[in-house]
């Protein structure tokens, strides 16, 4: 499904190896993406957002890949934001389960709105906690380990 967007990501990749550059600032491409994400949500469902959001989001990724092989300061190279995307795969694989425990045991549906966005900050940090925890203590050591390996072998091999 997602097939188009990676050919996407390897195609500006290389294009930005050559040299080329997104002709917008990260903050101007940030705000472009916005946008559109804002406008995809009020489209007719038969629109996919995907079609509305893929070229916004391709430029805010070379936007940020352009900004940090400047060294320029900018969001992306930001420490906490850089933090938040080492945990990116770990939240990854566990926002779902927290929001659906979160909802089995408080079921939602039935609170106000003010207490349901509450619910969701909880539910936001409480994930962000458990990605963290687990880059952490597992996929950075089971990393460590792996290349400790790798490179055990490679040295052994010579």
């Amino acid at each position: 499904m997602r097939l188009v967007e990676f050919a996407i990501g390897v195609l500006l990749a290389l294009a930005v190896r050559r040299g080329w550059r997104p002709p917008v600032p990260f903050s101007v491409a940030f705000a472009i993406a916005a946008g559109a994400y804002l406008w995809a949500g009020f489209l007719p469902a038969y629109v996919r957002p995907v079609a509305v959001t893929v070229v916004p989001s391709a430029l805010v990724i070379v936007a940020a890949a352009t900004a940090d092989l400047s060294q320029s300061p900018s969001v992306p190279r930001w420490r906490p934001i850089v933090k938040l995307g080492e945990w990116s795969f770990a939240f990854y694989l566990e926002h779902q389960l927290v929001m659906k425990v979160i909802a089995y045991a408080v079921r939602p549906q039935h609170l106000s709105f003010g207490a349901a966005l509450g619910l969701t900050a909880v539910a936001l940090v409480v994930a962000i906690v458990l990605a963290w925890a687990t880059f952490t203590f597992l996929e950075k050591p089971l990393e460590r380990r792996v290349r400790h390996d790798r490179t055990v072998r490679a040295t052994a091999a010579i």
